[in-house]
């Protein structure tokens, strides 16, 4: 089964052109909404509604991912739900790079995690050029929760890999995305630091 990855884009600070055209790509994929729901990013690389002829190589060559939907947007944010990888090409090639053309100041935040978590990144950008920011994956996520949670120190065992008891286990999992989330925005605030 495949690893579904969530990523989110928020335009943090822009022209009023920059807006207008975060806005109009935000625009153009919703009006493929059918009835409220998510929407398939191939329909910005395919003329038929129903996607047929749109191939797995498409989409990583335009998306970064087999495949993906925006599931929520505005005009300062969109988030994204995807197979096995982030939107990353779509965001940088498509979004960021439209924007650019009017605002090359123009200030971008992108983060994304995998399901397991197996992997997280926090991002930023000025216009297109990245700023700063990083990829974790899962053994620096794990070191991550076990530091910033004293309860958890010492009770993985990293050769059976497993938790010393049940309690420490149900801990990591309550813990877990409460830290994620924390890992994530520490490196975006570190990295807007440097603008």
């Amino acid at each position: 089964m495949a690893n579904h990855v969530s990523s989110s884009l928020v335009l943090e600070s822009a022209t009023a052109e920059g807006r207008n055209v975060f806005a109009g790509i935000s625009k153009q994929i919703l009006a493929h909404r059918k009835g409220g729901g998510e929407v398939h990013l191939g329909h910005l690389f395919c003329d038929d509604p129903d996607l047929e002829g749109l191939t797995r190589e498409q989409m990583g060559e335009k998306v970064g991912a087999k495949w993906a939907y925006l599931t929520d947007a505005d005009d300062y944010f969109m988030s994204f739900y995807s197979a096995w990888s982030p939107v990353t090409t779509f965001v940088e090639e498509y979004v960021m790079t439209k924007v650019a053309e009017v605002d090359p100041e123009a200030v971008f935040t992108f983060s994304y995690e995998d399901e397991m978590p197996n992997f997280i990144g926090a991002y930023v950008y000025k216009g297109c050029e990245l700023i700063d920011g990083e990829e974790f994956d899962g053994e620096e996520i794990l070191e991550f929760i076990i530091r910033e949670t004293p309860e958890l120190d010492g009770k993985w065992d990293a050769e059976e890999i497993e938790w010393a008891d049940e309690e420490s286990e149900e801990l990591f999992n309550e813990v877990m995305y409460e830290c994620i989330h924390d890992l994530s925005d520490r490196t975006i605030n570190n990295a807007k630091a440097s603008l």
